[in-house]
């Protein structure tokens, strides 16, 4: 597959499982009722160079804020454990 073509084919298969997602979550309620956002990260596994695709239902700046959040959970796991 040529270049512009798998990037077509990848940003139509993202579109198409955003739309999935976000319904799952959410319903069919109106986009400003929603009560979840979510974010779908998808790589290559074995690239020699490592790229990154997304779709989320947030804009970017609530999708950046979110990554924030959830980089320091996983590079600080003993400070986000629940305390019983």
């Amino acid at each position: 597959m040529n270049n512009n073509r798998e990037k077509l084919y990848t940003t139509k298969l993202l579109q198409a499982l955003a739309a999935t997602i976000e319904k799952a979550l959410n319903g069919d309620t109106p986009r400003e009722q929603h009560t979840y956002g979510f974010a779908l990260l998808t790589f290559e596994l074995h690239a020699t160079s490592p790229k990154c695709n997304y779709v989320s239902s947030v804009e970017r700046r609530g999708m950046i804020a979110n990554l924030r959040e959830l980089l320091n959970r996983l590079e600080n796991p003993q400070t986000n454990r629940e305390v019983n």
